[in-house]
């Protein structure tokens, strides 16, 4: 480290800015602090992958999430428009009126950004944490609740899914 004998003597840390390629430590209020500057970033390449593979499995479980809602929102559409449809109507006749009155793209683009929502928050918390909360399971050291049981993956599978819900729809204040 390029850090001056005053700078150990009081206690402070500075910057190494060789490593960084430039010239001398930076000194000043950064350098006053007691901890390191750098302490919650992952030191070594196996924690590195570690984070990569859990930013990974968050993204991919929020972008599927997301894909598989924009693909079943025209069911959705449909089912809520049956449902709200008071006429006697055969099922066919009062999906080939929807068409018509409202048109095919109505099927695709209604209720689409609320459900990307909710699936960009809820869905991919709840599927990405899974995972992790499953493998932390097998470190608590109850046979039942190991890696692979049932038991194990209920639990998981519910408080990824609390820890979701808690996050997507927060109690009122």
């Amino acid at each position: 480290s390029n850090t001056a004998p005053h700078d150990q003597q009081h206690n402070t840390h500075t910057i190494d800015m060789a490593a960084a390629g430039t010239s001398g430590p930076l000194e000043g209020p950064a350098s006053q602090t007691s901890a390191p500057m750098a302490a919650a970033a992952p030191k070594t390449a196996a924690e590195t992958a570690i984070l990569g593979d859990i930013l990974l499995n968050f993204g991919l479980s929020g972008f599927s999430n997301m894909a598989a809602a924009a693909v079943t929102n025209p069911i959705d559409v449909l089912k809520v428009k049956l449902q709200l449809d008071k006429t006697n109507n055969s099922m066919m006749q009062r999906v080939t009126n929807l068409v018509r009155d409202e048109g095919a793209a109505g099927l695709f683009t209604r209720g689409l950004p609320a459900s990307l929502m909710r699936e960009g928050v809820y869905g991919t918390i709840r599927l990405g944490a899974y995972d992790q909360i499953k493998s932390q399971l097998d470190h608590v050291g109850i046979p039942a609740l190991s890696e692979g049981s049932a038991l194990g993956k209920v639990v998981a599978a519910g408080t990824a899914g609390g820890v979701g819900a808690a996050i997507w729809s927060p109690p009122p204040p």
